[in-house]
């Protein structure tokens, strides 16, 4: 071998010696803007703050009542004597609701009979007759409202107007609304109760056969309306 040709061979050793020492790992190149890209996630956008739905209205708790028993309530300052049956329901909390019950005897809830009673400040609430005007136009007739069937009942706690008609009720889904859902064969029986300085408002409405039986059983409880501890 020649001199020059031992000289490359020499080089070449030592190049390929220096380059098995040099075990270092390549350096990474971090991604553009974000050294950390495997663990850093993009924040999440600030949630609009969402608006609180408003309280449900405070409700009056409905007077406890002995299942399947007559019994007495009070509310507003009056107590009554309530038929076995009629289930005492809860009313709003500083309404003119004084007490409200749900009659026995249908099929469905949705026509089951209600009756109210409602109690208005002093001066309010209107009298005998402008009620019993209002009552006869809630019904959907041709021409004038026909007068319905009006009676005094006697009682010794005061004077008491009951009314009653029957016919297609104009279902309304609140006092003041302008629409109605018309409901055949329905009656109202209604009064003005007078005691002792004060005047309740009673309305009970549904299918006909549903108020008539319960007819009866809302007069003797009109007629046990008396002031709370008299």
């Amino acid at each position: 071998m020649n001199r020059p040709t031992t000289i490359l061979c020499i080089a070449a050793t030592l190049a390929a010696a220096l380059a098995g020492c040099d075990k270092r790992e390549p350096k990474k190149i971090p991604f553009p803007g974000n050294t950390s890209p495997e663990t850093k996630s993009p924040e999440t956008p600030a949630q609009p703050e969402q608006s609180k739905p408003s309280p449900p209205p405070r409700m009056d708790p409905a007077p406890a009542a002995p299942s399947g028993a007559a019994h007495t309530i009070t509310f507003k300052g009056f107590s009554m004597d309530v038929p076995a049956g009629w289930q005492t329901q809860s009313v709003p909390t500083g309404g003119m609701r004084a007490a409200q019950f749900e009659w026995p005897g249908s099929a469905s809830a949705d026509d089951a009979p209600t009756c109210i009673a409602f109690i208005f400040p002093p001066g309010q609430g209107g009298n005998v007759e402008s009620n019993l005007v209002r009552w006869r136009g809630m019904f959907v007739e041709e021409g004038d409202p026909t007068p319905g069937r009006t009676e005094e009942l006697a009682s010794s706690h005061g004077k008491i107007t009951l009314f009653e008609k029957s016919g297609t009720f104009k279902l309304q889904a609140t006092p003041m609304a302008k629409e109605f859902t018309p409901r055949k064969n329905w009656q109202m029986l209604a009064a003005v109760a007078e005691i002792g300085g004060s005047t309740l408002y009673f309305r009970a409405t549904g299918p006909e056969a549903g108020v008539q039986a319960q007819r009866d059983a809302m007069i003797t409880a009109l007629k046990s309306l008396r002031k709370a501890g008299g």
